[in-house]
C-alpha cells in the first residue's frame, strides 16, 4: 500500500559518518514508525525529517502539520510505546509533542556513548607513543 507523502529531509553533520548498528537501526525504525503514523493518521501530504549529530548524540526529528492528537489520551496503536522502548534501550530521550489540529513533532536524542566513545578513548591512549 503506497501513499503520496512528500518528505523534506534535512541533515547536519552526517557526511561520511557511520554510527553503531544499534543507533542506526533505532533511528531508522523511529523514522519508519513516525512516517507510517503520518500516512495512516495525520491526513496530510507532507512531513519533515531532520537528522543531525552533535558531539554526544544523534538526533532525529519527524514533524507534520496534520491532525495531531492528545499524547495523554492515545493508546499504543500508534506504536509510541515501541518508540519509547527503543530509545530507552540506548539511554536516549524521546519527546512527543502534539496538539489536536496542530500536527505532531517526535524528537529522539540517541547518545553516541557506545563503541565510538570507547574507540576515542583508545585513540587518545595511543597518541602519545
Amino acid at each position: 500500500h503506497q501513499t503520496q507523502i512528500q518528505i523534506t529531509f534535512q541533515q547536519a553533520g552526517l557526511e561520511g559518518r557511520r554510527f553503531s548498528s544499534e543507533i542506526e537501526t533505532t533511528a531508522y525504525r523511529l523514522i519508519q514508525e513516525a512516517l507510517t503514523n503520518v500516512a495512516r493518521h495525520a491526513r496530510v501530504g507532507e512531513a519533515t525529517v531532520r537528522v543531525w549529530v552533535s558531539p554526544d548524540a544523534l538526533s532525529v526529528e519527524i514533524e507534520d502539520q496534520g491532525t495531531g492528537f492528545d499524547p495523554n489520551m492515545v493508546d499504543d496503536s500508534l506504536g509510541l510505546s515501541g518508540m519509547r522502548e527503543r530509545v530507552m534501550l540506548l539511554d536516549g530521550h524521546l519527546t512527543i509533542e502534539s496538539t489536536p489540529g496542530r500536527g505532531t513533532s517526535i524528537t529522539a536524542e540517541l547518545p553516541l556513548a557506545g563503541a565510538s566513545a570507547r574507540s576515542d578513548v583508545n585513540d587518545d591512549n595511543h597518541s602519545g607513543r
